[in-house]
């Protein structure tokens, strides 16, 4: 990694000269590169990833390629959906397969999946709300009450069994209400 004095670098770019404005490109793009090379190393070893990959967004393109890299290199399932949903963030789909088997299969993050899958209106993915739906016990209800939310926001007509499942008197105030208002805009 090279080091560079960043004044120079901002000094040669509000420079009159083509040639030192040019080097001085370079330079940046290269401690862009070196900070986001960093910042992914922070990510996967930070104990809490969430805050970092928050913040990953903030470098726009410059993360996308190394991150599709981490998605598709990683054994972590932490780091491959923050990462993939970072990605959504920017536009990439690369992590999307891995986040569709993530919701369907773990409980870790699921919620926050949704969310993301439905703002980047993947197709289909009503589809995996629904069988998500069916698999939760009904003492999920923060989680029910999410995936409900997220149902609703792709216009998707909530299916029968999941309706009279999620209205009987025994499941919770927050669950009946949201299904009570499933259809209303």
């Amino acid at each position: 990694m090279n080091t560079f004095d960043l004044k120079s670098v901002i000094t040669d770019l509000e420079s009159d000269s083509t040639e030192a404005q040019v080097l001085a490109i370079e330079a940046a793009t290269e401690i862009v590169n070196n900070l986001v090379e960093k910042a992914l190393e922070t990510f996967q070893r930070s104990p809490d990833r969430l805050f970092i990959a928050e913040r990953l967004a903030n470098f726009g393109v410059a993360i996308v390629a190394p991150l599709e890299k981490l998605t598709n290199d990683s054994n972590n399932l932490e780091v491959i959906i923050l990462a993939s949903l970072v990605l959504l963030q920017l536009g990439s789909k690369v992590g999307v397969r891995k986040l569709l088997d993530a919701f369907l299969e773990s409980d870790d993050y699921a919620c926050l999946i949704a969310r993301h899958m439905v703002k980047a209106n993947i197709d289909g993915f009503g589809d995996n709300i629904v069988t998500r739906l069916r698999l939760c016990e009904i003492e999920q209800d923060k989680f029910i009450v999410c995936l409900l939310e997220e149902l609703k926001k792709l216009n998707y007509d909530l299916p029968s069994d999941l309706y009279s499942r999620f209205s009987d008197s025994h499941v919770s105030a927050d669950i009946q209400y949201v299904v009570r208002n499933f259809n209303k805009n």
